[in-house]
């Protein structure tokens, strides 16, 4: 799919729409820039719309042009339960999206607390740029820090910088942490008229209660095309267990005997996790 310079974050909408409705368990959306033909530079030269250095200047009073970069970004979804069932490392959760399409573009400018912008750090990375520019805030997320809009001199006049609350990163902020999740939102504008806005929050904290004993005896079967196949996979499942010690047993035999069955086989049977653990070793 193609919405311009909004394509990657317009992915990223559809995938979750998708998770929500139950059409799939886990999406990957990204996007690729690649400039393979000199057509951009030669457009946005005739319009005099290209950066005689390459830098980007967003929202700078000395902005004089984009400078296009290529780049690929790529993120992994899935719903936020799935995840924590399966033992998956949650780095940030979309709590909402949203994509219009006016048939026409109002031009290559927008206007939102902080504000900052990817391409100061990388250039336009086009397609790439909304997964790029979510990649940064969950990095700013996790670090607790607001990174600086580079190349930032005086702010735009064409702006009211005195109108909301609105205020430019010109310089590295701490983000510290307050009784709710940091939030941010990440904008990305097509060219034709496509723009999607994705607000993303801070995953919860992880929580790692003991697996529940009740002194049921669980079974773990284990099957495999040959007994090295079977030793290869009890091994696995040893080292995926003994790293995750908050699993529920109950969970992993009901993972396992859901999978296929082949003619070499190893049944595990305990009470406890270290029971079963100690039966794969």
């Amino acid at each position: 799919m193609d919405t311009a310079c909004s394509s990657s974050l317009v992915a990223v909408h559809l995938a979750a729409q998708s998770l929500r409705r139950g059409e799939c368990s886990m999406a990957v959306a990204g996007g690729v820039a690649v400039n393979a033909t000199p057509s951009l530079f030669v457009e946005f030269s005739r319009q005099q719309a290209l950066s005689p250095d390459g830098r980007c200047r967003s929202f700078s009073a000395d902005a004089e042009g984009t400078g296009w970069s290529e780049g690929m970004g790529v993120l992994v979804l899935e719903r936020l339960s799935d995840a924590r069932r399966l033992g998956h490392n949650v780095l940030a959760v979309v709590r909402g999206s949203a994509v219009n399409q006016d048939g026409a573009s109002n031009g290559l400018t927008a206007r939102p607390l902080w504000l900052g912008s990817l391409k100061s750090n990388i250039g336009h990375a086009q397609a790439a740029s909304g997964t790029a520019g979510l990649i940064k805030m969950i990095m700013a997320m996790r670090h607790g820090a607001l990174p600086a809009t580079l190349h930032l001199g005086s702010p735009t006049p064409k702006v009211d910088w005195s109108a909301g609350r609105v205020e430019l990163l010109t310089e590295a902020r701490e983000w510290p942490e307050v009784e709710r999740p940091r939030r941010a939102a990440v904008s990305a504008f097509g060219i034709g008229g496509t723009n999607a806005h994705v607000i993303i929050e801070q995953a919860p904290p992880v929580e790692s209660p003991a697996a529940t004993e009740s002194g049921v005896p669980v079974v773990w079967v284990v099957s495999g095309r040959s007994r090295s196949a079977v030793s290869d996979q009890v091994r696995r499942l040893r080292e995926w267990v003994v790293a995750r010690p908050g699993v529920d047993p109950v969970d992993v035999a009901w993972s396992l005997s859901r999978r296929a069955r082949f003619d070499h086989r190893v049944v595990v049977v305990g009470v406890s996790r270290a029971e079963l653990v100690a039966g794969l070793g």
